[in-house]
C-alpha cells in the first residue's frame, strides 16, 4: 500500500493509507467483535505500543508469491508492545513481546 500511494497507483494521501492499514482496520475488527483492538492502530496513553518507522521513499514489500517471507525493504525499526523487534532494519532474535488477540465469542 505504501508503495502504491507513493508511486500514485493508489491515489490517496500518505496520511489516509496508514490510517487505513492501522485505525480503520482496528476500529472495524473492534466494531465487529473484537473489543481488544480498542488499543490497537492509535498512538495514545494507555495503548499498545505497536509502531512501524518507516521511510516512505524507500518502503516496498519485496514478497512474492513463490516467497512470502522476504522482509519489506525502508523499515528501519518495528517496536511491538514497547519492545524493538526490528532495529536498523535487521529483525531481532529472541524477543517475542506480542499477544494473541481472540474474537468475542457468540453464544448460539
Amino acid at each position: 500500500m505504501l508503495r502504491w500511494v507513493r508511486e500514485g497507483i493508489v491515489k490517496i494521501p500518505l496520511m489516509l493509507g496508514i490510517s487505513k492499514m492501522t485505525y480503520m482496520i482496528a476500529r472495524y475488527l473492534e466494531d465487529n467483535g473484537v473489543p481488544q483492538m480498542a488499543d490497537k492502530g492509535r498512538i495514545q496513553v494507555g495503548k499498545d505500543a505497536d509502531i512501524t518507522i518507516f521511510d516512505p521513499e524507500t518502503v516496498q514489500d519485496n514478497s512474492t508469491m513463490q516467497d512470502g517471507g522476504l522482509p519489506s525493504t525502508g523499515i528501519p525499526y518495528v517496536l511491538v508492545n514497547g519492545t524493538v523487534v526490528v532495529g536498523d532494519s535487521e529483525n531481532v532474535s529472541d524477543v517475542f513481546p506480542g499477544k494473541p488477540i481472540f474474537g468475542a465469542e457468540k453464544s448460539m
